[in-house]
């Protein structure tokens, strides 16, 4: 991933349209349908939102950093405590994406980010869960310009960081198997400002 962000960069860099690049401030916000792989639960809906740069460098690529505040976990099934029926983990998270504009106004969307956990429900209701503090995943997804300053996107974000302690044989009723990575699907909305 580290060669991909290399790329990209010496990309933008040598880019004779490099000094044309037009860079706008954006938010963004909407629904996360959240689960963590290898357990026994459903998708817990809730939200995310953030601020994003827009860096257009071409009419088809464009390099966006965001910084996006999302509400995860999972709802569980089968737990024997009623009043501990989700897990909740909150993130605030950096993404370095490329926007990739296939035809007109639909783009398509690939990048990675870096979570850092700002809160999660976990530590006063069970001693056998571990959560890292941080998260690294890959985001693809695609978007549709319904005006220049609008944009209606889906994406998908899976992580690469367990996030349970493996160490642990007996969680409740959880059945924590294999690799419990994030994997999120969020639909929403982004807005750029015009600068």
């Amino acid at each position: 991933m580290k060669n991909l962000i290399f790329a990209i960069i010496l990309l933008v860099f040598c880019n004779s349209s490099y000094s044309q690049s037009k860079a706008r401030f954006g938010m963004r916000g909407g629904l996360n349908m959240a689960n963590i792989a290898e357990l026994n639960s459903d998708l817990r809906n809730d939200f995310y939102a953030g601020a994003l740069i827009a860096i257009k460098f071409t009419k088809q690529f464009t390099l966006q950093p965001e910084l996006n505040y999302s509400r995860q976990g999972a709802k569980l099934n089968g737990v024997v405590n009623e009043e501990f029926d989700e897990i909740t983990i909150d993130y605030l998270s950096l993404s370095i994406l490329a926007k990739v504009y296939v035809v007109n106004n639909l783009h398509l969307i690939f990048g990675q980010y870096l979570g850092v956990n700002l809160y999660d429900n976990l530590n006063n209701n069970n001693v056998f869960f571990f959560l890292p503090q941080l998260d690294v995943g890959f985001v693809v997804g695609m978007g549709f310009d319904i005006i220049s300053n609008l944009t209606i996107e889906a994406r998908y974000n899976f992580g690469l960081i367990d996030v349970y302690n493996q160490n642990s044989e007996d969680v409740f009723a959880l059945n924590v198997n294999g690799r419990n990575i994030n994997k999120v699907i969020q639909l929403g909305l982004a807005y750029k400002f015009d600068m």
